[in-house]
């Protein structure tokens, strides 16, 4: 779900300057007046304290460090979150500074926001501030202010990509939201390797998220760490020579005599004086009294750090030294009790007794056994020695009961921070042509897949590899094209994102010989050239076999990028793509539609104009299970004197939408006046998509559903059914064709499930302002953490309550139900009922696919139909359309009542 601090995570980065600390291997603060930077915007960067861990944040900078310098100063600009309790520095409980190995969505940072190559935790003291760095335009009360710890020594970092966070320590109750500053002037590169990284996932944007770009305020001296300025060892920091001049493992004599030998000694930036061992746990870059209070401390010691040694059958030794562990040694004063195994089923149904890395099949997950399990056989596609043939046209596939068996090496393509092709099976495919090659499994498989091509069984040559297909359009599953030489056999691995993530289908193999076609070489140079592989080596886009540069525009600006080239919108589908256009001007003001997630973020955008032929309602919606999560906005006028009439961002009452779509319901138009139509996404969200307009007539007539679930009569316009009675209108339809919602008299305690109620009488307690939806939500299904469910029982109609509420975050919220039933599982017609005072939604939810479909009740009214549900992981999804804080328990409640069953034959 949605909630009003996500949006913080796609904004952008900046940096700032050490004044000639050392070689700038990162700089985006630019000139010290600040005018490169866009003060008060910019990414979500905190640690919050302990019980909003889960939403610790760093929006960070990777960065080249080709000489494999020590990073001996960084820096950034921050300021706080506008419309939080952000009150200034003064509230600032410290600062953490980590470096951190890997880029994009695959490093260290997507674990844990301590950092794997350097990590300090800062005092205030540590730091030095310069207010009123930058202006901040979003909030100028709060400041824009330059921080620069003192990073001691420096810290050594490896050759290569490197990354960057500098986050402050800011208690979230007590000091608000906190942000560091996007890069905004002209001049400066917009960076595409910034990262917006939240291991916990407490703003539902996963991990780790590609800020694609945008820039941030950092900045980053190297040069030659002072080898003082690092911690000394965790283990036996006293252990300082041995029998060799070097620690030997033990502390006694030759520990005692060095620092005896070089008493007084002190370091002078380039090394650290041999017996500085204390204070703990950095030293003091000096050999005094306090090392040899250390030796004589620790005299006597064993030094070598000792633990459990794990063997892959679940066996286990404790209190072994690592070098002695013919295992899988679990770390220092690691026990036997962190040995975890469970039961692993082998291709052909055995089962044995394994540690999760030792399992040479299916590990059924710690703590299982064997007598508890059942294993099926592997298909006998299982390795890639028993490859079946697949040829062009359509070919079975299922994963179920398979083993892993191929390496670990989906690295070449967006692997999604999992490295493995799990569950895996093969193919051989003889090339039918000289060309290029399709497989796809594009919506015809019922899990998460994966699909690679090799060479051969040596998987020595990877050709390609695809997780989700690139389209947009296939959800979870997976598509991939390769050049292919006619007569030469490929290797075809399908197998699941997830361990145990299986699943059947077909997938489809075909081949389009090459030929000549256009080649887009950017946007103002079209190349006709021999076939499609010449195009992508010269870095170009293929047009198509036969396509023509007469014929093609390389240039992928939309025609109606900008109000002035508006296109005249038809009644109907009227299809337009995003992908390629740019933000046309400042973002629109959605004070009309302020609780529906319009957050236009800068969004890129087209424009449509529609002349109604005479006064009347427009519908306008961008309903389309292949789009994206859009925006939408209504101006009356023309580009100089348009005023917003109407905007939406998630809109609800269409059937067969992706997730999030917009809709503009009946809006009065009078004929004769322009209007335009801006189509955006949500917090820059961009694709293609459709948006269909309805226009009706103000004289048109149709049937009129009123308060008591009567048909008034037929012949009723709009305005006469909607404002004058209070109705619910159908165009042109008659009293006898249509079926009238029945209103909705409240919950019935007939209506409750004894084993459903929770402690006020309903399914669950009604969230209030402050609750915790992680870690409380008592049916919160899949937005959880750990997600929890309400078994269900088919049939039965079931009195709810649910509501609108203001977490602990600051975040708005809608309390979402969630129900299991086995039968639903399976599909199937069904027919749906759900009704309250506020319009609720009540889904058939697949929770693997993420596809769904179901009804929404108008306010005060039932809502009845049947829904042809697929099967798959479904469960029942209820709660409110919107985020209506009118609502009055939190921030609101409402009841309602649902039911599901197959429908009648």
């Amino acid at each position: 779900m949605k909630t009003l601090p996500s949006c913080l995570c796609i904004l952008g980065f900046a940096t700032a300057s050490l004044g000639g600390a050392g070689t700038i291997l990162l700089d985006n603060i630019g000139p010290e007046d600040g005018s490169n930077l866009y003060g008060g915007y910019g990414g979500a960067n905190q640690i919050f304290e302990a019980g909003f861990a889960a939403y610790d944040v760093g929006t960070l900078e990777t960065f080249d460090n080709p000489d494999g310098l020590g990073a001996v100063g960084v820096q950034a600009v921050v300021s706080g979150w506008s419309g939080t309790a952000y009150a200034g520095p003064d509230g600032i409980e410290g600062w953490v500074v980590s470096f951190y190995s890997g880029s994009g969505t695959t490093g260290a940072y997507c674990s844990s926001l301590v950092g794997d190559l350097g990590y300090y935790n800062l005092l205030p003291a540590d730091v030095t501030y310069q207010p009123d760095f930058a202006p901040n335009t979003q909030d100028p009360a709060m400041g824009c202010f330059l921080v620069t710890p003192g990073l001691g020594g420096g810290n050594d970092l490896p050759a290569g990509l490197n990354t960057v966070g500098l986050m402050p320590i800011n208690p979230f109750g007590a000091n608000g939201q906190m942000l560091i500053t996007q890069v905004g002037a002209a001049g400066i590169a917009q960076d595409p390797d910034s990262i917006f990284a939240n291991p916990a996932g407490g703003f539902g944007n996963g991990a780790c998220t590609d800020n694609l770009g945008l820039a941030v305020a950092l900045r980053v001296y190297g040069g030659t760490p002072d080898p003082c300025g690092t911690a000394l060892p965790e283990i036996c920091p006293a252990d300082v020579s041995g029998p060799l001049d070097e620690p030997d493992g033990y502390v006694n004599v030759s520990d005692l005599l060095a620092v005896i030998a070089n008493w007084n000694a002190q370091g002078d930036g380039t090394f650290r004086p041999t017996g500085d061992c204390a204070p703990h746990p950095d030293g003091d870059c000096e050999v005094n009294v306090s090392d040899l209070l250390a030796v004589i401390g620790g005299w006597g010691s064993d030094c070598i750090a000792k633990g459990a040694c794990c063997y892959s059958d679940g066996s286990c030794i404790d209190d072994v030294a690592e070098a002695d562990c013919s295992g899988s040694w679990l770390g220092n004063a690691s026990t036997c009790g962190e040995c975890l195994s469970g039961a692993c089923c082998a291709a052909d149904g055995s089962c044995s007794q394994a540690t999760a890395d030792g399992c040479a099949g299916n590990y059924q997950g710690d703590g299982t056994d064997c007598g508890s399990v059942t294993c099926g056989t592997a298909p006998p596609n299982n390795t890639c020695a028993t490859a079946a043939i697949a040829s062009d046209g359509e070919n079975f596939v299922t994963t179920v009961g398979a083993t892993t068996d191929g390496p670990a090496d989906f690295n070449v393509c967006d692997n999604f921070d999992v490295e493995q092709n799990y569950n895996d099976v093969y193919y051989t495919y003889t090339a039918s042509c000289e060309g290029i090659v399709t497989v796809t499994l594009c919506n015809t498989v019922d899990f998460d897949s994966r699909i690679q091509i090799y060479a051969d069984c040596t998987f020595a040559d990877q050709i390609g590899c695809n997780d989700d297909a690139l389209s947009g359009t296939c959800g979870l599953t997976s598509e991939i094209n390769f050049g292919a030489v006619a007569g030469t056999e490929y290797i075809i691995r399908i197998g699941g994102y997830s361990d145990g993530g299986t699943g059947s289908g077909t997938f489809v193999v075909g081949c389009e010989e090459y030929a000549p076609g256009a080649c887009c070489l950017g946007t103002d140079l079209c190349q006709e050239v021999p076939d499609q592989l010449s195009c992508e080596g010269f870095g170009g886009t293929w047009q198509g076999n036969g396509s023509a540069c007469a014929d093609v525009d390389c240039d992928p600006t939309p025609d109606n990028n900008a109000c002035a080239d508006a296109t005249a919108a038809v009644e109907g589908p009227n299809a337009f793509d995003t992908s390629y256009a740019s933000p046309s001007e400042g973002d629109p003001d959605d004070t009309l539609c302020a609780d529906s997630f319009l957050d236009w973020g800068g969004s890129p955008d087209v424009w449509f104009s529609f002349a109604p032929g005479g006064d009347g309602t427009l519908t306008l919606d961008t309903c389309d299970a292949a789009s994206y999560d859009t925006s939408l906005v209504l101006y009356e006028g023309d580009c100089t004197t348009k005023v917003v009439v109407a905007c939406n961002g998630d809109g609800a009452g269409f059937d067969g939408c992706q997730a999030y779509y917009s809709a503009i319901v009946n809006h009065p138009v009078t004929g004769g006046n322009n209007y335009l139509i801006r189509l955006g996404g949500w917090n820059a969200s961009t694709g293609p998509g459709t948006l269909t307009v309805s226009y009706t007539s103000a004289s048109a007539v149709g049937a009129c559903c009123v308060s008591d679930g009567t048909c008034a009569g037929d012949n009723f316009t709009y305005d006469e059914c909607v404002n004058v009675l209070g109705g619910l209108w159908a165009d042109g339809a008659l009293c006898a064709d249509v079926s009238c919602p029945q209103p909705y008299l409240g919950c019935d305690s007939s209506d409750l499930e004894s084993d459903m109620v929770g402690t006020n009488g309903y399914v669950c307690v009604c969230p209030t302002d402050g609750f915790n939806t992680d870690t409380d939500d008592c049916n919160g299904g899949a937005n959880q953490a750990s997600p929890s469910y309400t078994a269900y029982t088919l049939g039965s109609y079931v009195c709810g309550e649910a509501s609108v509420y203001v977490d602990f975050t600051g975040g708005t919220y809608r309390d979402l139900d969630w129900f299991t039933n086995a039968e639903i599982a399976l599909g199937g017609m069904m027919t749906l009922t759900i009704g309250s005072d506020a319009p609720k939604y009540c889904l058939i939810y697949d929770l693997v696919s993420a596809g769904n479909g179901g009804y929404i009740n108008e306010a005060g009214y039932y809502a009845v139909a049947d829904y042809d549900a697929p099967a798959g992981d479904n469960v029942v999804l209820t709660g409110p359309i919107d985020w209506d804080t009118t609502w009055t328990c939190g921030s609101g409640l409402e009841t309602y009542t649902f039911g599901v069953d197959f429908a009648a034959p």
